[in-house]
């Protein structure tokens, strides 16, 4: 098990080789990292590993949790309750629309990373697939699903709404694998 209290230099090696291990993740895979080459390129033991994050499959997972961390999400700064008119909803899609083509067509390379994690993660899902839908996709589906209910007819059923939210993200997914 990772240790809970480190001195603060040891931070410093922890975010290295988080960052290493996002380039290499989204480089090559969770198959087809070396926790050695991570380890070299941070500068740091293999031991550091175990020592921060217990073992591969934990250390993937706090890769993700750290590069969502550096990537904002317009849906999550989107204020839902602030919304009241149709006009209030145009704005907000609006708004939200210009944040992600914006995110999207930044070639920074947080973005570029975490597109390429997720991307290799569906398609050779690990055990990290349950954590990344339930801690980063599903949230922000929701909250998006949310968004559209409030401009879809009222007769638009739940599952209408699921696809139209799935329609979106897919889409906003395939633009930046795509460029």
């Amino acid at each position: 098990m990772a240790r809970s209290r480190k001195p603060a230099d040891d931070d410093t090696t922890r975010e290295r080789l988080l960052w290493q291990g996002v380039q290499h993740f989204a480089e090559h895979g969770y198959r087809g990292t070396s926790l050695r080459e991570v380890t070299a390129a941070a500068g740091a033991n293999l031991a550091s590993i175990k020592y921060y994050f217990g073992d591969k499959a934990a250390f993937y997972q706090e890769c993700f949790r750290f590069i969502w961390s550096h990537n904002p999400s317009p849906i999550d700064n989107l204020d839902l309750a602030a919304i009241r008119t149709r006009q209030d909803w145009l704005a907000a899609v609006n708004r939200m629309t210009h944040e992600i083509a914006a995110l999207v067509l930044d070639d920074h390379r947080n973005v570029r990373w975490l597109t390429a994690m997720m991307s290799r993660e569906m398609v050779a899902p690990t055990p990290a697939l349950g954590l990344i839908m339930g801690e980063f996709i599903m949230p922000r589906l929701q909250r998006f699903e949310a968004l559209l209910t409030m401009g879809l007819p009222a007769k638009a059923s739940a599952e209408m709404r699921h696809l139209w939210g799935f329609c979106g993200l897919g889409q906003l997914m395939m633009f930046a694998l795509a460029r």
